[in-house]
């Protein structure tokens, strides 16, 4: 393509203005960069700069070892094994997943986080820890199943009867 400047054995670049530096590295679309070695960069103004990391988007980054970042504007997988997934995230927690906007990473804890905030302020829509603590801005809400579900008969209810409503 046009514009693209490789210098590394077994590296690749299609489309325009790409840099591939990592061995093995491969780049496509327009102004990506490819430095880590076995990695990976697509979409527009996008850097996988980790080890075997993997960058596409717009303007995502991807620097951990290991590291996937997907999404637009400021997407970026910092910490190891790590994935950032949406808008102007950072998942920089060691394989930790962020998705959605804003995110928040309130704590090192943090494991998998789901963003709802805005150009106006960073916030939370549901997170969960390492420790397996799960947190949310609202009630936890379930379909399918009433109360009596949690609760089996003494029988095992070998006809398979319809027992919804009873104790």
């Amino acid at each position: 393509g046009y514009g693209n400047n490789v210098t590394s054995s077994s590296a690749t670049a299609v489309g325009q203005q790409n840099t591939v530096s990592g061995a093995c590295g491969f780049s496509t679309g327009f102004g990506n960069s490819a430095t880590g070695e076995d990695s990976t960069a697509g979409g527009n103004n996008s850097a996988a700069n980790g080890f075997s990391s993997f960058a596409h988007g717009v303007k995502v980054t991807a620097s951990g070892y290991g590291a996937a970042a997907f999404g637009l504007w400021d997407a970026k997988a910092t910490g190891q094994g790590t994935f950032a997934l949406g808008e102007n995230n950072e998942a920089s927690n060691a394989y930790s997943m962020v998705m959605g906007q804003f995110v928040w990473e309130k704590s090192d804890a943090d494991i998998f986080t789901i963003g709802n905030g805005s150009t106006s302020g960073r916030s939370n829509a549901f997170r969960v820890t390492k420790n397996g603590d799960v947190y949310g801005i609202s009630a936890y809400n379930s379909g399918g199943a009433d109360y009596a579900e949690y609760f089996e008969w003494s029988d095992g209810n070998a006809d398979s009867e319809d027992r919804v409503g009873y104790f």
